[in-house]
């Protein structure tokens, strides 16, 4: 009897050693799934791709999140390589709140931005510049040029694009490159493009459910233009909208909901 145990803890202890090797390997693998997304810059075509990690096929693959965005002159190029993006750059110098929702760096202290998030200690991700933190602040100068280089090296986004970033890919891979200049079917893809399912982390306030669609407001959009795009009357734009005073213009950035 003695020696069946033994025989029977002999081969149990190799069997238990396999299970928690097999265990080990796969809580590492779990730990080393990397993240959601990847954001990739082109900066022939001034537009931001964003990807998402696939588990089933174990790689990145193109997502309609495509937004466009002002990166840096010449004279002040937005470097090319691969970074990760962070939440906090070391450049800030104004952020009363430690949230970076307002930010300005301490070269350039008259310019607020909104939404930072880091590419390098000083190149950020960031909504478009503003006098005053105030979305209605942001100069019209600044909005014309969006889709050009027009920054001092950043990537300058619309405000809610700015802020999908900062909400969703700390810790994402930036790969920003020049293209081959192919992928100019996204600028007449533009208005559909645009209509996205925001993230809850950035409407906290609001009933945002699956179905629920906004559009993405940019400069020069009038009621009138949302709802040819929408394919919706002006008036449910306003009744879904009823936070939004449409007398007073359309700021770039907004979040328009056009279905509930």
């Amino acid at each position: 009897m003695i020696l069946y145990k033994l025989r029977a803890e002999f081969f149990a202890l190799p069997i238990l050693a396999a299970v928690l090797i097999l265990f080990a390997f796969a809580q590492t693998a779990e730990a080393k799934e990397p993240p959601k997304y990847k954001i990739r810059v082109d900066l022939t075509e001034n537009l931001v791709f964003i990807d998402e990690w696939d588990i089933k096929l174990q790689e990145y693959v193109s997502t309609e999140h495509v937004f466009l965005c002002s990166p840096g002159r010449a004279s002040t190029p937005t470097p090319t390589g691969t970074f990760t993006a962070k939440p906090r750059a070391i450049d800030w110098t104004y952020d009363p709140a430690g949230t970076g929702e307002w930010i300005r760096f301490r070269s350039y202290a008259s310019v607020y931005v909104n939404s930072a998030t880091n590419i390098t200690q000083s190149i950020v991700f960031h909504s478009l510049p503003s006098s005053r933190p105030d979305y209605h602040q942001i100069n019209q100068r600044d909005l014309d040029l969006m889709g050009q280089p027009s920054s001092q090296g950043c990537v300058r986004l619309l405000p809610r694009q700015a802020a999908w970033i900062r909400a969703n890919c700390d810790g994402s891979t930036v790969n920003i490159y020049y293209g081959a200049g192919y992928n100019s079917g996204f600028w007449s893809l533009r208005e559909e493009l645009r209509k996205e399912v925001p993230s809850k982390a950035i409407y906290p306030d609001m009933s945002v459910t699956e179905n629920t669609k906004f559009i993405y407001t940019y400069f020069g959009d009038t009621i009138e233009k949302l709802s040819d795009m929408a394919e919706i009357s002006a008036d449910k734009i306003i009744e879904l909208n009823s936070d939004i005073d449409f007398s007073k213009g359309i700021p770039a950035g907004l979040a328009v909901r056009i279905k509930d």
